[in-house]
């Protein structure tokens, strides 16, 4: 493995199986039932360890875990049966879903944490830390920060200075946006803490007309508005409005799609707006757990210091993509070149809508053949390499396969954002199993990130990837 450690990419954890634990709001709005709906659909791709329902700046002072439960049953039986069938993985049962169901705070924000704040969902967020695992836990905020909060403050209080960064070292905050003034407690008191966020500046007022325009106005710039938010908060961009509407939805997710379909909830407002502090652990090829900074279904990050931050954290990158007919070009709703944040996400829609649509339906029928599945990519060779910016690198996916004896399409991209490098690449055959790559600026260093995507034909079409990385040392010829 290179050595990616810098101050562009921060901590560069393993890639290994996903520790997650989700804390939602669930209730304030339909996007957390769908988000969880999606998340159990891959629950044999993480290990869940936690479901703590908490409040929010929208949702202050109930908790409906009831919800949870609901979705919960809906998955257990039929659907947990078919979704082991589809993939030959395990699944966790209702029994084991519902032991890591804890209750967090019914106060919110910083009114939940301290003496005497202790809650079912915070005392299961310290037993899941302190586990004795090698691999981080990632921990995504759904709704207020305010249970991981009362769980880092009560092991400042009752350990060791030494204790508590072991404590902070092993957690990968991904806070969607700011949903309370916990986070902004965390974020200003624990530097060491390894966060994902758009900032909010949460005015200290409860919910009105204008709290509601600073907010919607937040929301609208986020990166993690990409998933979903063109349609209600009417950003710029160029994404495939088609996958995320209420009627496309309605015909591959929740109509005539068995039970976890049955209990997916019509959009109100944009659809899954947490989903992305997941998407990238799924282990697709693109290797996004590995960095924040290296892009995928969740987006990319970078990290730097906003406005309102005291220190740096990961937060809004952009990218530039190109939508229309032509070969590599990405289909969306008005054909032309964008560069934003949201981009970082929309880019890989047809990706993480098709494939989301498969699962629901793998865990609606037990029969294999009669869903798609998606193509399995082998590459030859590392997938990490250090080359000279005089070398002609030899790419071949040629063993790549698909288990419905589909036909495969292949694309290899030079993914620019996400690495170092900042000479041209080229591609000498993007469109075939197998390629070369040539460095048109020999006297340039860096980092190369190389994607390759590998679609099939079936329906829906479904995508896997590889990522290459590769470290080009400067030509001394």
């Amino acid at each position: 493995m290179l050595d990616l450690k810098s101050n562009k990419f921060g901590i560069i954890d393993p890639l290994a199986r996903a520790r997650l634990l989700v804390h939602s709001d669930i209730g304030n709005e339909p996007d957390d039932q769908q988000s969880l709906v999606r998340l159990l659909t891959y629950a044999n791709e993480f290990d869940i360890e936690g479901l703590v329902p908490c409040t929010s700046m929208w949702q202050r002072n109930i908790l409906r875990r009831d919800l949870m439960e609901q979705i919960i049953e809906a998955y257990s039986g039929e659907p947990r049966d078919n979704l082991m069938k589809h993939t030959g993985d395990y699944f966790p049962t209702k029994e084991e879903l519902f032991a890591i169901l804890k209750d967090g705070s019914t106060e919110y924000g910083m009114a939940g944490v301290g003496p005497g704040k202790d809650t079912e969902g915070s005392e299961l967020t310290i037993k899941v830390i302190d586990k004795e695992d090698p691999r981080p836990i990632w921990v995504t905020l759904w709704g207020g920060a305010n249970v991981l909060a009362q769980a880092i403050w009560k092991v400042r209080e009752t350990r060791t200075e030494k204790e508590l960064t072991k404590f902070i070292r092993k957690i990968r905050v991904y806070c969607h946006v700011d949903q309370d003034h916990a986070s902004h407690w965390l974020k200003d008191t624990f530097p060491e803490l390894f966060y994902i966020n758009t900032p909010f500046d949460i005015p200290h007022t409860e919910v009105n007309k204008e709290f509601i325009a600073v907010a919607g106005e937040n929301h609208r710039k986020a990166t993690w508005a990409g998933i979903s938010g063109e349609l209600f908060y009417r950003f710029k961009g160029g994404p495939d409005s088609s996958l995320i509407t209420n009627k496309w939805l309605r015909d591959n997710i929740r109509k005539d799609h068995g039970p976890l379909g049955k209990v997916y909830p019509r959009t109100l407002f944009a659809m899954e707006t947490d989903t992305q502090t997941y998407l990238w652990l799924i282990p697709n090829g693109l290797r996004s757990i590995q960095s924040p900074t290296f892009g995928g279904w969740g987006g990319r990050y970078e990290l730097r210091q906003p406005n309102r931050e005291k220190r740096p954290i990961f937060t809004d990158s952009w990218d530039e993509v190109v939508v229309g007919d032509g070969p590599g070009e990405l289909k969306g709703d008005v054909p032309g070149v964008y560069r934003s944040n949201q981009a970082t996400i929309w880019r890989w829609r047809e990706g993480y809508q098709h494939d989301f649509a498969a699962r629901i339906d793998w865990a609606a029928t037990s029969n294999y053949n009669k869903i798609n599945h998606p193509p399995k990519v082998v590459v030859k060779g590392d997938l990490d390499k250090e080359v000279n910016g005089n070398d002609i690198i030899q790419l071949d996916a040629t063993e790549s396969s698909d288990p419905d004896g589909d036909d495969l399409h292949f694309h290899w991209f030079y993914y620019k954002e996400a690495g170092t490098y900042s000479g041209d690449v080229k591609i000498r055959e993007p469109f075939k199993a197998k390629t070369t790559i040539s460095f048109e600026n020999t006297k340039k260093s860096g980092l190369v990130h190389i994607i390759l995507d590998v679609k099939d034909n079936g329906k829906p079409c479904l995508h896997r990837y590889a990522r290459f990385i590769l470290l080009v040392e400067e030509s001394k010829i």
